[in-house]
């Protein structure tokens, strides 16, 4: 089930938290409109205008990765991940705490936060859509 850009963005703002997935489309689709018409920002933004480019290209290549993951795994390849982290996460929380083990933690919580976006997400969206989706028209004929 592919869906549109519109109709996966009003999907995407239902789930609480949002997942990083959505702030970073706002943030591809905020750059790339003032990249796009750069006469309507301040000066200061004309003047760094190709590290804002650099940037859009970075965020732009970030959510390709994710896309791309996201479309080739099922929501149950994600549970199982999930769950593999959790059982890491309690293996390192039964030893002693210390500074690497309190970061491994903190990365796999994260990682298990994650995949609980993304498992909400899949049931509603099987696919994410492609970068290309994100941009304006004007970014796409240059």
């Amino acid at each position: 089930m592919t869906t549109s850009f519109p109709s996966f963005l009003r999907l995407i703002d239902q789930i609480d938290p949002k997942p990083d997935i959505g702030s970073l489309i706002e943030e591809i689709r905020s750059l790339s409109h003032r990249v796009a018409y750069p006469e309507t920002q301040s000066e200061y933004f004309r003047w760094g205008l190709q590290n804002h480019i650099i940037r859009l290209n970075q965020l732009c290549h970030t959510y390709q990765r994710m896309a791309t993951w996201y479309n080739a795994h099922h929501a149950a390849d994600m549970a199982a991940e999930r769950a593999q982290c959790l059982q890491q996460a309690r293996v390192l929380l039964a030893g002693e705490m210390n500074m690497g083990r309190a970061i491994q933690i903190n990365a796999l919580n994260s990682r298990i936060a994650r995949m609980d976006a993304f498992i909400q997400l899949k049931t509603i969206a099987d696919d994410l859509p492609p970068v290309r989706e994100l941009l304006p028209p004007a970014l796409l004929t240059t």
